[in-house]
């Protein structure tokens, strides 16, 4: 049994893990950790040209593993990929992995997909005051950075 979360998830949820230690299930939890909410990065940063409460505190998720009593692994490079996924797997309990991440500028489909989506169902009012929105805020980005 695995899961895959980002950290900003993971803080949602994080004390399952008790759960698992608990009962010593073998529970494999890797995180992909960018110190950020990046989906709602990358739904706001178009939307309102800056993003809000999206960068999360720092985490010792090593720290978190051995205070639950849980198996840790740390993997910061794809080179380090198979032996680790390899090592989390043939250990016998609960593993808490935490996947070093940095998305860089790449897309998301889903994302888009969202976006795409719900701007067609806005009203004509709403696109409006959303678009007045953006225009300001670009405008406001501009000036500050003239002054």
């Amino acid at each position: 049994m695995a899961t895959l979360t980002g950290d900003g998830c993971f803080l949602m949820s994080a004390m399952e893990l008790s759960t698992a230690a608990r009962e010593g299930l073998p529970v494999k939890i890797f995180v992909l950790d960018d110190h950020a909410f990046h989906y709602m990065q990358m739904l706001q940063e178009p939307a309102f040209k800056r993003t809000t409460a999206t960068h999360l505190a720092a985490i010792d998720y090593c720290a978190f593993a051995k205070a639950l009593g849980v198996a840790y692994q740390e993997i910061v490079h794809a080179g380090q990929l198979d032996a680790a996924i390899r090592n989390v797997i043939a250990h016998p309990g609960p593993v808490l992995v935490r996947v070093q991440t940095d998305y860089g500028n790449r897309k998301i489909r889903w994302i888009e997909a969202v976006r795409k989506r719900f701007s067609k169902e806005l009203t004509a009012s709403q696109k409006v005051r959303f678009l007045a929105r953006i225009g300001t805020r670009s405008f406001d980005m501009k000036h500050e950075k003239n002054d």
